[in-house]
C-alpha cells in the first residue's frame, strides 16, 4: 500500500535585495546593488536577515560616501527659502480667494484718515506753506543728507496737500510728516526766516514741536491698537525715528527702537514681495538697506553685535536697480556699505580666528583702510556742499573706529605683558589719537547736523585706550591733556555733569602722572572722585 506523501517545497533563498525584489530586477547581490545605484536609492539597498533566509556571502563590505565639497557658486545656484512671517500664508489664502475678503478684513482692517479721531486737528497744525517748506528743506540738510532715508519727492507733495488741507495721508505718512518737522525744530540755530514767523504770530519752535509730538504719540497710540498689515509707509517713519534715537538717544532707547524696527521690517518682507508694486517692492528694498546700513554702523561704532544677521539676509551694499535714488546718491550709500562690510568683517574674524592668525592679517586690514580712505578723500576733494562734505568726514570717522578695532582686544591676550605685541599697542595708541583729533576737528560741524553725541562718544571712548598704551611705552606728548581740556570745555553742551567733569578731570591728571611714576597716586585721586561718577560716564556715553 503506498501513500502519496507530498515533500516539502525547498524553500527557496532570498539573495536579491528588497528593491530588485520588488521591481523584479536582477541583482548583483552587492551592498548596495548596481540597480540601486543607478537608481540613486543606495540608502535603502537592504537584505532579508539571517533570521529570515541564509546569510548571503558575496555581499562587498559598505563603501563610505564620498564627501562632496560644494563651491560657494553651487550653494548660491537655484531657489532658496522665503522665511516669511504666518501672515503671508494668511495673506496668500484670500488673493487665491481660499478665505472671503471679510473674514481677512475683519481681522487686518486697512489703515485710513477715517479712523481717527478728529482728523481736521491735523491740517490746521502746521505752518503756513512758504515755512512748512523751510523746515522741511531743514530736514534735508541736517539730517536727510548726511544719512538719506525719505523718499523727499513724495514726502514733500503730500506735506503740501496737507498743509494746504486738499488731501489727507496715509496715517504711516502722516507721522512721517510731524516727525519730520519734530526734528527740525529741535535745532538750535534755526534759519532767521522761521525765527521770524515764530516772533510774529507770538509763538516759539519749543511749542509746536510740543503740540507736533502730542499728535505723534496719538498716531503711535492708533497703530499700536490697530490690526493692520505692516506696511512701508510705517517702516519708512519707524526708521527715520530710529536713526534719530541713534543720534540723540542712550543705548537703551537705541536698541529699543532698532530692535523693534528691525523685527516691523522683517514682518512685511513676505507683503512687500507678493505685492504686485514694483515701486513699493523698490521702496521696501530701499529702507531695508538703510536699516541694515543703521544697525551695521551702530555695531561698528560700537563694537556690538549687529541685530541683523548680516550673512544671510543683510543688505549693506545696495543695489541700482532697487533703489529710488539717482547714480550719485547710489555711490555714496555704496561706499557706505563696503565700508560697513569691511568694519564687520574685522569683528568677525576677531571672534573667529585665534589671535596669530588675525595677527598674520593686520596687514591685510590696513591695506583695505587705506584704500578707503583713498576713495573718502577723492570724494571730499570734489564735493563743494556743507553737509555731503560732513557726511564724507563721518565716513573718515568710521575708518579711524575700524583701525582702533583692529588692535583694541591685544591688551587682553595672554602674551601681551611678555611684550609680544608692543608694535600693536604702538599702533593701538596712535590710531586711538588720530580718532581724538578727528572728532574734535568735526565736533562744530556736529552741532549742526545733529552728530555731536555720536561725535563725542567716539572721542571720549578713545581716552579709555590711553592708559594701557603709555604703560606699554607709547609716548604722546602735550595733545593728549590738551584734547582732555577740549572735552571738559564743551561740559555744557554734552551735558557732562559736575562728578562727571570732575572724574574727567582727575582722569587727565592720571594720564600726565603715567610718565612721572605717580600713577598709584593718581589712582587714589580717581577713586575719590567717586564710583558713581565712573559709572555714569561709562554708562552714558562709552557703552
Amino acid at each position: 500500500m503506498s501513500f502519496n506523501v507530498k515533500k516539502p517545497r525547498r524553500q527557496r533563498t532570498k539573495k536579491s535585495c528588497l528593491n530588485c525584489r520588488l521591481k523584479k530586477l536582477k541583482c548583483d547581490r552587492c551592498l548596495p546593488c548596481s540597480r540601486c545605484k543607478e537608481r540613486h536609492v543606495e540608502d535603502r539597498c537592504f537584505y532579508e536577515t539571517p533570521s529570515d533566509t541564509r546569510l548571503v556571502t558575496n555581499i562587498r563590505p559598505l563603501q563610505p560616501a564620498e564627501e562632496t565639497h560644494d563651491t560657494e557658486a553651487d550653494l548660491l545656484t537655484g531657489e532658496k527659502f522665503h522665511c516669511y512671517k504666518p501672515i503671508v500664508l494668511l495673506q496668500m489664502a484670500e488673493d487665491s480667494r481660499a478665505m472671503p475678503r471679510l473674514f481677512f478684513d475683519y481681522f487686518f482692517p486697512k489703515v485710513s484718515s477715517t479712523s481717527l479721531n478728529n482728523p481736521n486737528d491735523y491740517f490746521n497744525l502746521l505752518p503756513p506753506l512758504t515755512v512748512s517748506e523751510l523746515i522741511f528743506d531743514l530736514y534735508i540738510e541736517r539730517f536727510d543728507t548726511v544719512f538719506p532715508i525719505i523718499d523727499r519727492k513724495v514726502i514733500r507733495e503730500d506735506m503740501h496737500r496737507l498743509v494746504s488741507a486738499s488731501s489727507f495721508p496715509h496715517p504711516g505718512r502722516l507721522k512721517l510728516i510731524l516727525m519730520l518737522f519734530h526734528y527740525s525744530l529741535t535745532i538750535t540755530d534755526l534759519p532767521e526766516a522761521i525765527e521770524k514767523y515764530f516772533a510774529e504770530t507770538n509763538d516759539s519752535a519749543k511749542s509746536l514741536s510740543s503740540r507736533i509730538k502730542q499728535k505723534m504719540e496719538e498716531l503711535e497710540d492708533f497703530r499700536v491698537h490697530t490690526r493692520h498689515l505692516p506696511d512701508v509707509y510705517y517702516l519708512e517713519a519707524s526708521v527715520v525715528q530710529t536713526y534719530y534715537s541713534f543720534l540723540t538717544q542712550p543705548p537703551q532707547q537705541l536698541n529699543l527702537d532698532l530692535c523693534s524696527t528691525i523685527h516691523y521690517a522683517t514682518s512685511i518682507k513676505g507683503l512687500t514681495n507678493m505685492k504686485n508694486q514694483p515701486t513699493v517692492q523698490r521702496r521696501y528694498k530701499q529702507l531695508w538697506t538703510t536699516l541694515c546700513q543703521l544697525d551695521a554702523m551702530v555695531a561698528v561704532l560700537r563694537s556690538n553685535n549687529p541685530w541683523v544677521q548680516h550673512e544671510w539676509d543683510g543688505q549693506l551694499i545696495p543695489k541700482l536697480e532697487d533703489t529710488l535714488a539717482d547714480e550719485k546718491e547710489w555711490r555714496y550709500q555704496k561706499l557706505l556699505g563696503q565700508i560697513l562690510e569691511f568694519g564687520l568683517q574685522v569683528q568677525k574674524d576677531h571672534l573667529s580666528l585665534s589671535v596669530e592668525k588675525f595677527t598674520n592679517k593686520n596687514e591685510d586690514f590696513n591695506v583695505g583702510i587705506t584704500q578707503f580712505s583713498l576713495q573718502v578723500e577723492n570724494c571730499l576733494n570734489m564735493t563743494s556742499n556743507r553737509a555731503e562734505s560732513f557726511r564724507f568726514e563721518i565716513f573718515k570717522l568710521l575708518l579711524f573706529r575700524i583701525k582702533t578695532n583692529i588692535y583694541r582686544y591685544y591688551p587682553f591676550t595672554d602674551d601681551a605683558e611678555n611684550g609680544k605685541y608692543e608694535y600693536q599697542f604702538q599702533l593701538l595708541g596712535s590710531s586711538s589719537m588720530r580718532k581724538i583729533e578727528h572728532t574734535i576737528s568735526i565736533f562744530d560741524e556736529s552741532k549742526s547736523f545733529c552728530w555731536m553725541r555720536q561725535v563725542s562718544i567716539q572721542g571720549l571712548e578713545s581716552f579709555s585706550s590711553m592708559p594701557i598704551c603709555i604703560k606699554h611705552n607709547f609716548y604722546y606728548q602735550d595733545d593728549l591733556t590738551s584734547h582732555i581740556s577740549f572735552f571738559l570745555q564743551q561740559r555744557d553742551l554734552l551735558n557732562i555733569d559736575s562728578k562727571i567733569c570732575d572724574l574727567l578731570g582727575e582722569f587727565l591728571r592720571f594720564l600726565k602722572s603715567l610718565q612721572n611714576d605717580e600713577e598709584y597716586e593718581s589712582l587714589q585721586q580717581i577713586t575719590r572722585a567717586g564710583d558713581s561718577a565712573a559709572f555714569d560716564l561709562l554708562n552714558t556715553w562709552l557703552f
